[in-house]
């Protein structure tokens, strides 16, 4: 049975306990400092060792993210900005570190 997000929200809880995140896709973007990812369980915007996690991301919003990465001139403060605008305003958004 797919319960849809909520196996998605159950694989993130695991990852949190049992290790970090593994970001998986096509990259769409990426510079010296971020890459964008997006693939079937959603789309990655990784910096350094963070990883920024968008369950449900429709393609103008997809294009928002990689202009806003492509265009900062400060990318953790964009990172941060958008960490804040997906986790907090559409609530699909997940913090995490690399998988090692």
């Amino acid at each position: 049975m797919d319960f849809g997000i909520w196996d998605d929200l159950a694989l993130l809880m695991k990852d949190k306990y049992l290790g970090p995140l593994e970001p998986q896709g096509d990259i769409v973007y990426q510079d010296e400092s971020c890459k964008v990812l997006t693939g079937e369980r959603g789309t990655f915007v990784v910096m350094g060792e963070s990883v920024l996690w968008i369950l449900q991301l429709s393609g103008v919003e997809l294009n928002s993210v990689i202009y806003t990465m492509s265009r900062a001139k400060d990318k953790r403060k964009a990172f941060a900005d958008l960490a804040v605008e997906y986790a907090l305003i559409k609530n699909v958004a997940f913090l995490g570190d690399l998988k090692r």
